[in-house]
């Protein structure tokens, strides 16, 4: 059976040249705002590269949440030759500090670590969109959804808020993903029942360029960022497991990557600037567009960080809160379209607005058993596949894991190795602290604490 949509070298090729025009998009963004984001500028190549991404996926996603309709072809097409064409002014009018910098830029890739991560990346796409390519569609409920929700944005030119002219309920659920799926459509003549499918496994194969972010700012070397781009890429499953659930898990996890790599800038003793907390803020609040599961935790686990991570006196301490209060606000404009359904939808079955009500009982949150089943690793059942779908895969992870643990716990802090893993060591706990006191609201939501029921259906986990 011959399926609609081009052939695999011609996908792949079109893929990556939609991501390089996205990219472009991001760099022009990067370098007109780095003026005043600190955080944007003199990052390495890989970096460089998925920072662009985020950026240009967020001024095309802009351009869609505006209830204008000009989320089209023409517009699509023309952002990426107005965005070259604004590089080279600034590239004409700084021509020697631009000569210099891509020429630290070249030196910069052209080396052992970065070259294997882009290697690495490469070799998962071809892996990821092998079958893909003989896939009709992706698992039958998001797909069905992602169709519907790319049909409506396209047709309506902007993000939907609702399912009009189908049905009355209007959507909650943040359209970063469709955004994503809509432009690839439209650019790339993807049929509208396989996007989601063939356009999936860019995303797969982006983890262990963010992981490579991700290990440099946390252990300030190369060999930190290639052991965890390793590991994201061949060693544990990355978000493979999580497609099975939902894509827009797969099109957020490299950008969540990105900002909790960027995140160690709240644990300087130094403040963060004003630029710095806004820009955090926005990409924070883009990947909350997509899927909301990794601003869950990563805001308050920044919040705890600074209390932790660094000393300050009391009007640093201040002053450093209000930075964060920035952040949380820039991350507020991205998810205005979701905010304006819910603030419709108060009151109204799951908070949106024309939906019938649930059968009943449908209970919210999750039970103790999957609190345990989320936070722990060590299980093995056939169907535990959170660590890998491999067994001897899953043995040996687990047995680093504990050897990992055993490590970040023990290193004393003198140490050469305590010194090492000590930025590390200070951000994963508290991020898994953030994390499992998230999901702890969730199984108080089953309990039926009034509090926790009023948040739970806005959360991923729910």
């Amino acid at each position: 059976m011959t399926l609609p949509g081009p052939p695999g070298a011609l996908l792949a090729a079109a893929l990556l040249g939609f991501a390089l025009e996205t990219a472009v998009v991001g760099e022009c963004v990067r370098a007109l705002a780095g003026r005043w984001v600190a955080l944007w500028r003199g990052v390495d190549p890989i970096e460089r590269f998925v920072l662009d991404l985020a950026l240009g996926g967020a001024v095309v996603y802009g351009v869609a949440a505006v209830p204008l309709g000009l989320f089209g072809v023409p517009l699509l097409a023309g952002l990426p030759v107005i965005a070259a064409a604004g590089l080279a002014a600034l590239w004409v009018r700084r021509r020697s500090v631009a000569r210099a910098a891509i020429g630290r830029l070249a030196s910069q890739l052209l080396r052992p670590a970065p070259l294997l991560v882009l290697a690495t990346g490469l070799s998962v796409f071809a892996v990821e969109l092998a079958p893909a390519l003989g896939a009709a569609t992706g698992n039958t409920f998001d797909s069905s959804l992602l169709t519907t929700y790319t049909a409506l944005l396209i047709g309506h030119g902007s993000i939907p808020l609702s399912f009009h002219p189908y049905a009355d309920p209007m959507i909650l659920y943040p359209q970063g993903t469709t955004v994503w799926l809509g432009a690839a459509q439209l650019l790339l003549g993807l049929p509208a029942a396989r996007t989601s499918v063939l356009v999936t496994p860019f995303f797969l194969a982006l983890p262990p360029l963010s992981g490579f972010v991700l290990g440099r700012r946390m252990f300030g070397t190369d060999r930190g960022g290639v052991a965890v781009a390793l590991v994201l890429g061949w060693l544990g499953p990355s978000t493979r497991s999580l497609v099975g659930g939902s894509n827009d898990f797969a099109v957020a996890f490299p950008f969540v990557l990105l900002v909790a790599a960027q995140s160690t800038v709240w644990m300087r003793d130094e403040l963060p600037g004003w630029g710095d907390a806004v820009g955090f803020g926005v990409l924070v609040g883009y990947t909350a567009a997509i899927n909301p599961v990794g601003a869950e935790w990563l805001i308050p686990a920044v919040l705890g960080i600074g209390l932790v991570g660094a000393r300050r006196a009391v009007g640093d301490a201040v002053r450093w809160a209000g930075r964060w209060g920035a952040a949380v606000a820039a991350s507020i404009v991205p998810v205005i379209p979701s905010l304006y359904v819910l603030v419709r939808g108060l009151g109204s079955p799951g908070y949106v607005p024309g939906a019938a009500g649930p059968p009943s009982p449908t209970p919210t949150g999750i039970t103790w058993s999957q609190w345990v089943g989320s936070v722990d690793p060590f299980l093995f059942r056939p169907g535990d596949v959170a660590l890998s779908p491999v067994p001897t895969l899953r043995a040996e992870i687990a047995v680093l894991l504990v050897l990992s643990a055993a490590a970040l716990v023990l290193a004393s802090g003198g140490s050469p190795l305590g010194a090492y893993l000590h930025r590390f060591r200070t951000w994963s706990l508290i991020a898994f602290a953030s994390l499992v006191l998230w999901l702890l609201v969730l199984v108080a939501a089953r309990s039926g604490v009034p509090g926790a029921v009023s948040v739970a259906p806005l959360s991923s986990g729910a």
